[in-house]
Protein backbone atom coordinates (compact mmCIF):
# COMPACT_ATOMS: atom_id res chain seq x y z
CA UNK A 1 0.00 0.00 0.00
CA UNK A 2 1.42 3.27 -1.16
CA UNK A 3 1.87 5.97 1.65
CA UNK A 4 -0.04 9.17 1.13
CA UNK A 5 1.51 11.77 -0.66
CA UNK A 6 4.50 9.78 -1.12
CA UNK A 7 3.46 8.23 -3.99
CA UNK A 8 5.91 4.80 -2.62
CA UNK A 9 5.01 1.40 -1.42
CA UNK A 10 5.48 0.45 1.71
CA UNK A 11 8.93 -1.76 1.63
CA UNK A 12 9.78 -0.79 -1.55
CA UNK A 13 13.42 0.11 -1.86
CA UNK A 14 14.66 3.81 -2.17
CA UNK A 15 17.59 3.40 -5.11
CA UNK A 16 20.34 6.28 -5.36
CA UNK A 17 19.46 8.89 -8.01
CA UNK A 18 21.81 8.75 -11.22
CA UNK A 19 24.16 11.92 -11.85
CA UNK A 20 25.80 12.79 -15.16
CA UNK A 21 29.28 14.95 -13.77
CA UNK A 22 29.07 18.69 -15.81
CA UNK A 23 32.97 18.64 -16.13
CA UNK A 24 33.67 15.17 -17.52
CA UNK A 25 30.17 13.22 -18.05
CA UNK A 26 31.28 10.76 -15.58
CA UNK A 27 28.20 8.65 -14.36
CA UNK A 28 27.63 9.92 -10.33
CA UNK A 29 25.42 8.05 -7.96
CA UNK A 30 23.84 10.10 -5.43
CA UNK A 31 21.92 9.31 -1.86
CA UNK A 32 18.32 10.30 -1.54
CA UNK A 33 19.40 12.32 1.83
CA UNK A 34 22.36 14.42 -0.02
CA UNK A 35 21.98 17.09 -2.35
CA UNK A 36 25.16 17.38 -3.52
CA UNK A 37 27.72 14.81 -4.66
CA UNK A 38 31.73 16.01 -5.93
CA UNK A 39 32.92 14.25 -8.69
CA UNK A 40 36.23 11.94 -7.67
CA UNK A 41 38.30 12.49 -10.78
CA UNK A 42 37.63 16.42 -11.61
CA UNK A 43 36.23 17.88 -8.37
CA UNK A 44 33.07 19.26 -9.60
CA UNK A 45 30.52 19.77 -7.65
CA UNK A 46 27.37 18.12 -8.92
CA UNK A 47 23.77 19.45 -7.62
CA UNK A 48 20.67 16.61 -7.91
CA UNK A 49 18.15 18.72 -9.55
CA UNK A 50 14.11 18.56 -8.27
CA UNK A 51 11.30 19.86 -9.94
CA UNK A 52 10.19 23.50 -8.31
CA UNK A 53 7.19 24.80 -8.49
CA UNK A 54 7.06 27.86 -9.14
CA UNK A 55 5.42 31.02 -6.68
CA UNK A 56 4.55 34.22 -6.85
CA UNK A 57 7.53 35.11 -5.48
CA UNK A 58 9.22 33.71 -8.67
CA UNK A 59 6.98 35.47 -10.91
CA UNK A 60 7.69 38.71 -9.39
CA UNK A 61 11.87 38.25 -9.68
CA UNK A 62 11.54 37.24 -13.14
CA UNK A 63 9.15 40.64 -13.64
CA UNK A 64 12.26 42.87 -11.74
CA UNK A 65 14.99 41.06 -13.53
CA UNK A 66 13.96 42.37 -17.11
CA UNK A 67 16.30 44.75 -18.21
CA UNK A 68 14.27 47.83 -18.26
CA UNK A 69 12.70 47.49 -15.05
CA UNK A 70 15.72 46.96 -13.41
CA UNK A 71 17.21 49.86 -14.02
CA UNK A 72 14.29 51.97 -13.17
CA UNK A 73 13.55 50.33 -10.41
CA UNK A 74 17.01 50.33 -8.88
CA UNK A 75 17.73 54.01 -9.78
CA UNK A 76 13.79 54.92 -8.14
CA UNK A 77 15.34 53.26 -4.83
CA UNK A 78 18.75 55.07 -5.08
CA UNK A 79 17.08 58.42 -5.80
CA UNK A 80 14.83 57.73 -2.89
CA UNK A 81 17.46 56.73 0.02
CA UNK A 82 19.77 59.65 -1.17
CA UNK A 83 16.58 62.05 -1.07
CA UNK A 84 16.15 60.60 2.69
CA UNK A 85 19.29 61.01 3.91
CA UNK A 86 19.40 64.68 2.95
CA UNK A 87 15.84 65.50 3.88
CA UNK A 88 17.00 64.40 7.28
CA UNK A 89 20.16 65.99 7.23
CA UNK A 90 18.50 69.47 5.90
CA UNK A 91 16.01 69.31 8.52
CA UNK A 92 18.03 68.84 11.37
CA UNK A 93 20.61 71.94 9.84
CA UNK A 94 17.77 74.21 9.20
CA UNK A 95 15.49 74.01 11.95
CA UNK A 96 16.92 72.19 14.58
CA UNK A 97 20.67 73.53 14.36
CA UNK A 98 19.46 76.97 14.38
CA UNK A 99 17.65 76.32 18.35
CA UNK A 100 19.86 73.83 19.37
CA UNK A 101 22.62 75.65 18.86
CA UNK A 102 22.18 79.42 19.17
CA UNK A 103 25.76 81.17 19.68
CA UNK A 104 28.06 80.28 17.24
CA UNK A 105 30.75 81.39 19.78
CA UNK A 106 31.20 77.82 22.41
CA UNK A 107 33.20 75.20 21.08
CA UNK A 108 29.84 72.64 20.89
CA UNK A 109 28.91 74.46 18.15
CA UNK A 110 31.77 73.76 15.45
CA UNK A 111 31.96 70.65 16.94
CA UNK A 112 28.78 69.47 16.10
CA UNK A 113 29.29 71.26 12.39
CA UNK A 114 32.05 69.15 12.54
CA UNK A 115 30.35 65.84 13.36
CA UNK A 116 27.51 66.99 11.03
CA UNK A 117 29.66 67.11 8.50
CA UNK A 118 31.92 63.73 9.16
CA UNK A 119 28.67 61.77 9.25
CA UNK A 120 27.16 62.85 6.10
CA UNK A 121 30.27 62.53 4.22
CA UNK A 122 30.84 58.84 5.36
CA UNK A 123 27.25 57.67 4.74
CA UNK A 124 26.96 59.33 1.28
CA UNK A 125 30.57 58.20 -0.24
CA UNK A 126 29.95 54.60 1.23
CA UNK A 127 26.55 54.48 -0.02
CA UNK A 128 27.36 56.03 -3.76
CA UNK A 129 30.41 53.24 -3.79
CA UNK A 130 28.24 50.26 -2.66
CA UNK A 131 25.96 51.30 -5.43
CA UNK A 132 28.20 51.90 -8.25
CA UNK A 133 31.40 49.13 -7.36
CA UNK A 134 30.94 45.94 -9.25
CA UNK A 135 30.27 43.60 -6.75
CA UNK A 136 32.27 40.56 -8.36
CA UNK A 137 30.56 39.14 -11.33
CA UNK A 138 31.93 36.33 -12.12
CA UNK A 139 33.27 36.56 -15.43
CA UNK A 140 34.53 33.20 -16.17
CA UNK A 141 35.60 33.34 -20.07
CA UNK A 142 37.77 30.32 -21.77
CA UNK A 143 40.68 32.34 -21.25
CA UNK A 144 39.95 31.65 -17.49
CA UNK A 145 38.64 28.01 -17.90
CA UNK A 146 42.31 26.86 -19.58
CA UNK A 147 44.04 29.02 -17.11
CA UNK A 148 42.09 27.56 -13.82
CA UNK A 149 42.80 24.26 -15.58
CA UNK A 150 46.35 24.86 -16.26
CA UNK A 151 47.34 25.94 -12.66
CA UNK A 152 45.49 22.55 -11.22
CA UNK A 153 46.92 20.40 -13.41
CA UNK A 154 50.75 22.13 -11.82
CA UNK A 155 49.09 21.75 -8.44
CA UNK A 156 47.91 17.79 -9.00
CA UNK A 157 44.57 18.86 -8.15
CA UNK A 158 41.63 18.33 -10.16
CA UNK A 159 40.74 20.86 -12.53
CA UNK A 160 37.03 21.60 -11.32
CA UNK A 161 37.81 21.99 -7.55
CA UNK A 162 34.40 23.17 -5.56
CA UNK A 163 33.03 24.31 -8.53
CA UNK A 164 29.88 24.11 -9.82
CA UNK A 165 27.52 24.48 -12.62
CA UNK A 166 24.89 27.45 -13.00
CA UNK A 167 22.13 26.42 -14.95
CA UNK A 168 21.07 29.42 -15.83
CA UNK A 169 24.45 30.63 -16.80
CA UNK A 170 25.13 27.65 -18.36
CA UNK A 171 28.96 27.61 -17.36
CA UNK A 172 31.08 26.87 -14.66
CA UNK A 173 30.60 28.86 -11.27
CA UNK A 174 33.39 29.46 -9.01
CA UNK A 175 33.61 28.48 -4.80
CA UNK A 176 31.77 30.79 -2.46
CA UNK A 177 30.03 32.63 -5.48
CA UNK A 178 26.08 32.45 -6.29
CA UNK A 179 23.68 33.26 -8.99
CA UNK A 180 21.64 36.21 -8.66
CA UNK A 181 18.13 35.77 -10.15
CA UNK A 182 17.47 39.42 -10.46
CA UNK A 183 20.59 40.28 -11.81
CA UNK A 184 21.02 37.25 -14.11
CA UNK A 185 24.88 36.87 -12.92
CA UNK A 186 26.57 34.74 -10.77
CA UNK A 187 28.67 36.95 -7.98
CA UNK A 188 31.35 36.11 -5.96
CA UNK A 189 31.24 35.73 -1.90
CA UNK A 190 27.30 37.18 -2.51
CA UNK A 191 25.69 37.82 0.53
CA UNK A 192 21.87 39.38 -0.87
CA UNK A 193 20.45 41.53 -3.33
CA UNK A 194 19.55 44.85 -1.70
CA UNK A 195 17.02 46.78 -3.23
CA UNK A 196 17.87 49.96 -1.68
CA UNK A 197 21.33 49.80 -2.83
CA UNK A 198 20.18 48.35 -6.55
CA UNK A 199 22.90 46.15 -6.61
CA UNK A 200 24.10 43.30 -4.99
CA UNK A 201 26.37 42.99 -2.21
CA UNK A 202 29.25 40.74 -2.86
CA UNK A 203 32.95 40.33 -2.29
CA UNK A 204 33.62 43.62 -4.06
CA UNK A 205 31.33 45.98 -2.32
CA UNK A 206 30.22 44.27 0.94
CA UNK A 207 32.49 46.64 3.09
CA UNK A 208 31.05 49.31 1.52
CA UNK A 209 27.76 48.11 2.61
CA UNK A 210 28.25 47.65 5.99
CA UNK A 211 30.07 51.00 6.93
CA UNK A 212 27.11 52.55 5.02
CA UNK A 213 25.04 50.68 7.52
CA UNK A 214 27.48 51.71 10.30
CA UNK A 215 27.73 55.50 9.53
CA UNK A 216 23.80 55.91 8.43
CA UNK A 217 23.06 54.21 11.81
CA UNK A 218 25.35 56.53 13.84
CA UNK A 219 24.24 59.50 11.86
CA UNK A 220 20.08 58.75 12.39
CA UNK A 221 21.76 58.22 16.31
CA UNK A 222 22.85 61.79 15.97
CA UNK A 223 20.43 63.26 14.73
CA UNK A 224 17.65 60.99 17.04
CA UNK A 225 19.84 62.35 20.51
CA UNK A 226 20.02 66.00 19.28
CA UNK A 227 15.70 65.88 18.55
CA UNK A 228 15.24 64.31 22.10
CA UNK A 229 17.75 66.96 23.73
CA UNK A 230 16.31 69.63 22.04
CA UNK A 231 12.49 68.70 23.20
CA UNK A 232 13.98 68.02 26.74
CA UNK A 233 15.62 71.40 26.92
CA UNK A 234 12.85 73.14 25.96
CA UNK A 235 10.26 71.24 27.75
CA UNK A 236 8.68 74.22 30.01
CA UNK A 237 8.07 76.35 26.79
CA UNK A 238 6.54 73.12 24.95
CA UNK A 239 4.17 72.42 27.73
CA UNK A 240 3.37 76.17 27.77
CA UNK A 241 2.59 76.15 23.92
CA UNK A 242 0.89 73.20 24.73
CA UNK A 243 -1.80 74.49 27.02
CA UNK A 244 -1.88 77.58 24.67
CA UNK A 245 -2.78 75.69 21.73
CA UNK A 246 -5.43 73.92 23.35
CA UNK A 247 -7.05 76.08 26.58
CA UNK A 248 -10.14 77.17 23.83
CA UNK A 249 -10.86 73.62 22.69
CA UNK A 250 -13.20 71.29 24.81
CA UNK A 251 -12.44 68.37 26.59
CA UNK A 252 -10.44 66.18 24.81
CA UNK A 253 -11.90 62.63 23.39
CA UNK A 254 -11.33 60.25 20.93
CA UNK A 255 -13.26 61.86 17.83
CA UNK A 256 -11.85 65.20 18.59
CA UNK A 257 -8.28 63.90 18.11
CA UNK A 258 -8.06 65.48 14.86
CA UNK A 259 -8.61 69.10 16.40
CA UNK A 260 -5.98 68.53 19.03
CA UNK A 261 -3.44 67.79 16.39
CA UNK A 262 -4.47 70.41 13.99
CA UNK A 263 -4.13 73.00 16.57
CA UNK A 264 -0.79 72.12 17.94
CA UNK A 265 0.39 72.24 15.03
CA UNK A 266 -0.48 75.04 13.71
CA UNK A 267 0.67 76.92 16.89
CA UNK A 268 4.08 78.75 17.17
CA UNK A 269 5.68 77.22 19.63
CA UNK A 270 8.35 79.55 21.30
CA UNK A 271 12.21 77.83 20.99
CA UNK A 272 11.42 75.50 18.59
CA UNK A 273 10.43 74.11 15.45
CA UNK A 274 7.68 71.28 16.15
CA UNK A 275 7.11 70.57 12.77
CA UNK A 276 10.51 69.86 12.13
CA UNK A 277 11.02 67.42 15.30
CA UNK A 278 7.57 65.83 14.72
CA UNK A 279 8.37 64.72 11.33
CA UNK A 280 11.86 63.49 12.52
CA UNK A 281 11.25 61.70 14.96
CA UNK A 282 9.14 59.32 13.74
CA UNK A 283 11.17 58.83 10.63
CA UNK A 284 14.59 58.79 12.48
CA UNK A 285 13.83 56.07 14.77
CA UNK A 286 11.85 53.75 11.85
CA UNK A 287 15.09 54.11 10.31
CA UNK A 288 17.47 53.88 12.67
CA UNK A 289 15.85 50.57 14.10
CA UNK A 290 16.40 48.83 10.38
CA UNK A 291 19.37 50.12 9.70
CA UNK A 292 20.69 48.81 13.25
CA UNK A 293 18.93 45.56 12.94
CA UNK A 294 20.88 45.18 9.56
CA UNK A 295 24.51 46.06 10.96
CA UNK A 296 24.04 43.46 13.78
CA UNK A 297 22.98 41.05 11.74
CA UNK A 298 26.22 41.95 9.07
CA UNK A 299 28.71 41.55 12.21
CA UNK A 300 27.41 38.36 13.32
CA UNK A 301 27.81 36.86 9.73
CA UNK A 302 31.31 38.07 8.99
CA UNK A 303 32.24 36.92 12.64
CA UNK A 304 31.39 33.80 11.35
CA UNK A 305 32.63 33.80 8.00
CA UNK A 306 29.36 33.69 6.41
CA UNK A 307 27.05 35.56 4.23
CA UNK A 308 23.16 35.70 4.23
CA UNK A 309 22.64 33.04 1.66
CA UNK A 310 25.08 30.34 3.02
CA UNK A 311 23.45 30.82 6.61
CA UNK A 312 19.89 30.30 4.63
CA UNK A 313 20.98 27.23 3.21
CA UNK A 314 22.63 25.83 5.97
CA UNK A 315 19.72 26.47 7.63
CA UNK A 316 18.05 24.17 4.71
CA UNK A 317 20.30 21.66 4.78
CA UNK A 318 19.57 21.03 8.45
CA UNK A 319 15.89 20.64 7.75
CA UNK A 320 16.18 18.16 4.94
CA UNK A 321 19.44 16.09 7.10
CA UNK A 322 16.41 15.26 9.56
CA UNK A 323 13.79 14.20 7.46
CA UNK A 324 13.26 10.63 6.55
CA UNK A 325 14.79 8.85 2.84
CA UNK A 326 11.15 9.19 1.68
CA UNK A 327 10.48 12.90 2.55
CA UNK A 328 14.23 13.54 1.66
CA UNK A 329 13.28 12.46 -2.22
CA UNK A 330 10.42 14.70 -2.34
CA UNK A 331 12.07 17.43 -1.09
CA UNK A 332 13.62 20.57 -3.26
CA UNK A 333 17.27 20.24 -3.00
CA UNK A 334 19.44 22.97 -1.53
CA UNK A 335 22.66 25.02 -2.94
CA UNK A 336 24.54 23.58 -0.32
CA UNK A 337 25.42 20.87 2.15
CA UNK A 338 27.43 22.29 4.33
CA UNK A 339 27.02 21.47 8.12
CA UNK A 340 25.63 24.21 10.66
CA UNK A 341 26.99 27.26 10.93
CA UNK A 342 29.32 27.27 14.24
CA UNK A 343 28.77 29.65 16.92
CA UNK A 344 29.98 33.11 17.54
CA UNK A 345 33.35 32.76 19.28
CA UNK A 346 36.52 34.97 19.65
CA UNK A 347 38.93 32.73 18.76
CA UNK A 348 39.25 29.91 16.37
CA UNK A 349 36.06 29.03 14.40
CA UNK A 350 35.69 24.86 14.07
CA UNK A 351 36.61 25.89 10.12
CA UNK A 352 40.17 26.83 11.48
CA UNK A 353 39.51 30.08 10.77
CA UNK A 354 39.89 32.96 13.01
CA UNK A 355 37.78 35.85 13.58
CA UNK A 356 39.97 38.63 12.50
CA UNK A 357 40.59 36.15 9.22
CA UNK A 358 36.61 36.97 8.24
CA UNK A 359 36.95 40.52 8.81
CA UNK A 360 40.19 40.86 6.72
CA UNK A 361 38.82 39.11 4.10
CA UNK A 362 36.05 41.87 3.66
CA UNK A 363 37.83 44.51 4.99
CA UNK A 364 41.25 43.64 3.91
CA UNK A 365 44.19 44.03 6.14
CA UNK A 366 42.73 45.85 9.34
CA UNK A 367 46.01 47.42 10.39
CA UNK A 368 46.89 48.79 7.03
CA UNK A 369 43.66 50.30 5.93
CA UNK A 370 41.99 52.34 8.89
CA UNK A 371 42.25 55.26 7.14
CA UNK A 372 40.22 58.36 8.44
CA UNK A 373 37.33 58.66 6.92
CA UNK A 374 37.24 54.64 6.59
CA UNK A 375 36.37 54.70 3.01
CA UNK A 376 37.08 51.96 0.75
Amino acid sequence: MAKRGTGLADGAELKPLSLICWGCSQHLQCALNVSRVACPSCGALNDRELPRRSSPLDVCTEFISQPLVRRVWSWGMVAFVMCTIHCITLAGVLYIYPHFLPNAEEPSFYVHWFLCLWLWTNTTVNYLEAVWRDPGFVKLGVTERERSRSEADELGTPKWEGYTFCRPCQQAKPPKSHHCRICRRCVHGMDHHCPFVGNCVGMANRRAFVLFLFWSASSLFYVLSISVLHLLDRREELEQGFKEATEKLPPWAWHRTAFYLAAVLNHHFTGIHLHAVVMLLPIVTVTFSMTASLLIQQILLISRGLTTITRLQRRRVARISHMSPRLAALAPAPLSPAPLAPPVCFGATSSGSSMRDHWEEVFGSLDLKMNSFLLS
